[in-house]
């Protein structure tokens, strides 16, 4: 098995896989420890390259969600209040143009 992961690339997994990837590795990882053996040095770098791409799938996770709250909120808006951000919005970008 883990030489199959060895040869895996593992920024090609989704978010949920390489949480569950994550977490076999680290145990791995504390297994190798707990017997006293030093874990291969490719293990901690999979590993390091698993915490980045987690990161960046949750960080466009995130992104996504908070479009789909911010979207969800503007259709909760009175035409009064759409009406005036859409005024506020015109004079900042003809502030920006200079006019």
């Amino acid at each position: 098995m883990l030489a199959d992961i060895k040869d895996t690339d593992p920024r090609k997994f989704s978010l949920e896989d390489a949480v569950g990837l994550l977490f076999y590795l680290e145990g791995c990882q504390e297994r190798f420890t707990a017997l006293g053996i030093d874990p291969p040095d490719w293990l901690a770098a999979k590993v390091r390259v698993l915490h980045r791409h987690i990161d960046c799938l949750a960080g466009d996770e995130l992104e996504r969600k908070l479009k789909v709250v911010k979207r969800d909120l503007e259709a909760l808006k009175s035409e009064d209040e759409k009406r005036s951000d859409l005024e506020a919005e015109i004079k900042a970008l003809e502030s920006k143009l200079g006019i």
